[in-house]
């Protein structure tokens, strides 16, 4: 068997150059070339899938932060925690006898706000009542922002939604 004979048999083709490769047996090493090139060039199907869903996953996720739908919560949980706390103050205001939950106690004069105090108390007779307690929960943020009363009563709050 000659050396050429042996590395072919063997399957060890690396002490063969590209034209024994050709010449050796001519349609099979033709076929072998051409399999080793399908192999290292392109991809698989697996492979594909993998990347188109990674793809498709990226753009759900990209439209649905540029559409906002995330964003959507955040403002419907302030509006309620604006309600409840606008209930809470008119439920104060009715039991104290017209006090505010401000520092003061009172509504602050036309176009001017004051601060809602959360901890504020009045008394009536022997018992004390506390602004805390006619909320059925403090709002999510509370402590943060600025809570603050109007004039009229009406309630609002200084800060921005995504914070919220």
């Amino acid at each position: 068997m000659t050396g050429k004979h042996w590395l072919a048999m063997t399957g060890n083709l690396s002490g063969l150059d590209k034209s024994d490769l050709l010449s050796y047996n001519g349609v099979q090493m033709k076929t072998e070339v051409k399999r080793q090139r399908r192999r290292e060039s392109g991809f698989t199907l697996m492979e594909l899938i993998i990347v188109f869903l990674v793809v498709a996953i990226l753009a759900v996720v990209l439209v649905l932060l540029s559409t906002g739908v995330f964003g959507g919560a955040h403002k419907s949980a302030m509006a309620t925690d604006l309600h409840t706390v606008g209930v809470a103050v008119d439920d104060y205001y009715l039991q104290s006898l017209g006090k505010s939950p401000t520092v003061d106690g009172s509504l602050p004069p036309e176009g001017q706000y004051s601060l809602i105090d959360f901890n504020a108390s009045f008394t009536d007779g022997a018992k004390t009542y506390y602004f805390k307690d006619l909320l059925k929960k403090l709002p999510r943020h509370y402590d943060e922002g600025v809570w603050r009363i109007d004039s009229k009563g009406d309630v609002s709050v200084d800060m921005d939604p995504r914070d919220y």
